[in-house]
């Protein structure tokens, strides 16, 4: 080949790197400006997935009108949910974050819609097989303040943080995460958390109340309600300062620690200690205690009858003046006044103490 055939060979291959270069490149911008589709919701409004630097920015709203509705429903999976209230009828949605995955189709999206007589806000995860991704992701909700009927909130590998929630039936559930609530009012409440602590600051439920938790602490400072029922795995449960009628506990692993002002208690536990304090008056307390102390704190003017059974501890009950029926080194009936509340106390491991308060 002679001089000038050798020369034009690398000219004609520094061209076609150049073009692949500028065809990449243009690919990778329409791909990033791509928007995906945001869910099946008539009233998402705003769907945008635009491919960054290490992943993707996700930045979708959308809104769905609750009149006519009696229910609203947040769920979220690996994104942690906020929820505020605003002067509104309707139900907003902001979902934001980064994502880094091989694959756009396995990103997660935000619906907002109504089934039923339900508005729903969810993020719904593409079922996309083999396919792995890693970020974090925010929803921020606004919903209105008047909502009076039920609010159902849901996530897992989340957590959920609020100022308020208001409803007439509320329930907020997370599976891994932590539940922090300033305040709560409504008829009927349901806390759940499987691993994540949960942390209330005023709690009013005019009927009922219920918690539970498999692997976590639970925390209110003010509580009120007509019935409380609480259950717990392993964790820690305080009430700080409590209005009830009627209060029962269960927990194979953790301690109980209750403030009430007066009202009646039913609490047991596998291990940990029980310390409950009633500060105006008491119907009745009843406590089971395998392994752990339980100590109670009444008025010093409280009467009462008391029956208490330990198999391997103290009993103490030196604070009142008391008519003794029964007494044996583990076993104690006794009358303190005209009897009117009574208290039960069984424990295999652990000593048992009724003070004045």
């Amino acid at each position: 080949m002679n001089e000038k055939g050798r020369n034009i060979i690398p000219m004609i291959g520094f061209i076609l790197i150049v073009a692949v270069l500028m065809g990449g490149l243009a690919c990778a911008k329409g791909f990033g400006e791509t928007q995906l589709f945001g869910g099946k919701g008539e009233n998402n409004k705003s769907k945008n997935k635009t491919l960054s630097f290490g992943g993707y920015t996700i930045d979708e709203s959308g809104q769905v009108t609750t009149k006519g509705m009696d229910k609203i429903s947040i769920s979220a999976v690996s994104s942690e949910i906020k929820i505020e209230t605003h002067r509104s009828d309707e139900v907003e949605a902001h979902f934001h974050g980064e994502i880094s995955t091989v694959n756009k189709d396995a990103l997660p999206y935000l619906e907002v819609l109504k089934e039923g007589k339900t508005a729903v806000v969810r993020i719904v995860h593409p079922n996309v097989v083999n396919i792995s991704f890693s970020g974090q992701t925010w929803l921020d909700v606004k919903v209105p303040e008047s909502w009076g009927d039920d609010l159902e909130v849901t996530t897992t590998s989340g957590a959920i943080n609020a100022p308020r929630l208001e409803g007439d039936r509320i329930k907020a559930g997370s599976v891994s995460g932590k539940i922090s609530v300033e305040n709560i009012n409504g008829e009927n409440v349901e806390l759940s958390s499987t691993s994540g602590s949960i942390e209330i600051g005023t709690l009013v439920a005019k009927d009922l109340f219920e918690k539970s938790t498999v692997s976590g602490s639970f925390e209110v400072d003010v509580l009120e309600a007509e019935e409380v029922k609480l259950g717990s795995t392993s964790g820690s449960t305080t009430v700080r300062n409590a209005t009830v009628d009627k209060v029962s506990s269960t927990s194979i692993s953790g301690s109980v620690k209750m403030d009430i002002q007066e009202g009646s208690a039913e609490l047991s536990t596998t291990s940990g200690d029980i310390s409950v304090s009633f500060d105006k008056s008491f119907k009745g307390f009843k406590a089971n205690c395998v392994s752990g102390t339980v100590t109670l704190r009444i008025p010093e003017d409280s009467e009462f009858k008391v029956d208490v059974n330990t198999v391997s501890g103290d009993i103490n009950c030196e604070d009142f003046s008391m008519k003794i029926l029964s007494s044996k080194k583990n076993h104690l009936e006794a009358k303190a006044g005209d009897g009117d509340s009574k208290i039960e106390v069984h424990t295999t491991s652990g000593s048992v103490s009724i003070k004045k308060k």
